[in-house]
């Protein structure tokens, strides 16, 4: 957990290594069980308070799902979604 580094990688253009002083190693046997006891009820609460808002979860990774009949309708949707997600953090 010490002396980490990583370099982001884009289209094959590398950025600068930079220092990683949180977090835990990808692929780390605690990951799931630290993910799962972090983020228990984030789900429902953003399910509960934006009705139109689906959770989608990814191993180590969770996003939103909105459908609208206009992309205005949906990034609204979103944008309570996120609200919300940064007030239960």
């Amino acid at each position: 957990m010490r002396n980490r580094w990583v370099r982001l990688v884009l289209d094959g253009m590398e950025g600068e290594p930079r220092k990683v002083e949180t977090g835990i190693l990808q692929g780390s046997p605690m990951a799931p069980i630290l993910f799962i006891t972090y983020l228990l009820g984030i789900f429902e609460e953003v399910e509960r308070k934006c009705k139109a808002v689906k959770a989608l979860s990814f191993a180590h990774d969770i996003s939103w799902w909105a459908e609208g009949k206009t992309d205005g309708e949906v990034a609204e949707r979103l944008s309570k979604a996120a609200e919300v997600t940064c007030k239960w953090g």
